[in-house]
């Protein structure tokens, strides 16, 4: 039984559902949004002679599955770092991917390339996906794996500053965004808005994070155990 619950927002003109799972649900175009997987991670750290346990990337894919089929969707958008490393390449994890395929073949997947997935295309592209690629847009949005981030007209990339409101609203992952509570230090999970940027938190079993600087007019959403609620700026602890 699913006891996860979301939070109805609006961004840029858009209702999206902010679930406690760090999944995003776009209901107008039956599309699941998630960043940051990271899968083969453990695989990665057990060739690099790290004492991990197996079992992270099925914990994942499980829960990836869930969401499918929870929400009905026929579309489903990465956000960048799938895969952990080039190392992280092994039948172990293409037996465990290749089942979560054929289990989903009625969606859509689309994948938003992140910084880990640069030396894994190739490998990633041996699933039927329909796109791939560096940035994704539709219906006003950018959808790209770091939302701070744009390419300039050189070629180059450079910080996105807050005189883009005639670009498309960007939404993505990268930064595995922590909010601090100020009343007892704890540090959640987040989505966060951020100008016409919004970040979704990491979905990967063996993922860590990193503590956002909020400034003022920015949102902060926190994942509670299975509830997602807005945090105010009064309730957030300076990042340290």
């Amino acid at each position: 039984m699913d006891r996860s619950s979301g939070c109805h927002i609006e961004f840029a003109g858009v209702k999206l559902d902010l679930r406690s799972t760090g999944t995003v649900v776009w209901s107008a175009t039956k599309t699941l949004l998630l960043s940051d997987l990271h899968l083969g991670k453990e695989y990665a750290f057990q060739r690099s002679s790290i004492p991990i346990p197996s079992g992270s990337t099925r914990k994942t894919l499980a829960r990836w599955s869930q969401e499918l089929i929870l929400h009905k969707v026929d579309r489903c958008i990465v956000l960048g770092d799938l895969i952990h490393s080039r190392i992280a390449h092994s039948d172990a994890l293409q037996g465990d991917f290749d089942a979560f395929w054929e289990k989903h073949s009625n969606v859509e997947f689309l994948l938003v390339l992140g910084n880990h997935d640069t030396y894994s295309r190739k490998w990633i592209e041996r699933w039927s996906w329909g796109w791939i690629g560096e940035e994704w847009r539709e219906s006003g949005f950018c959808f790209v794996h770091d939302p701070f981030e744009r390419q300039n007209d050189t070629g180059g990339s450079e910080r996105a500053s807050s005189n883009f409101d005639r670009e498309p609203a960007r939404l993505g992952g990268h930064w595995h965004p922590l909010v601090k509570l100020r009343d007892n230090g704890e540090k959640l999970k987040c989505f966060f808005e951020h100008q016409r940027s919004f970040v979704l938190p990491s979905f990967g079993e063996l993922t860590f994070g990193r503590g956002i600087s909020r400034e003022p007019g920015d949102r902060v959403w926190g994942i509670c155990g299975a509830e997602v609620v807005e945090i105010p700026a009064s309730m957030t602890a300076p990042q340290s």
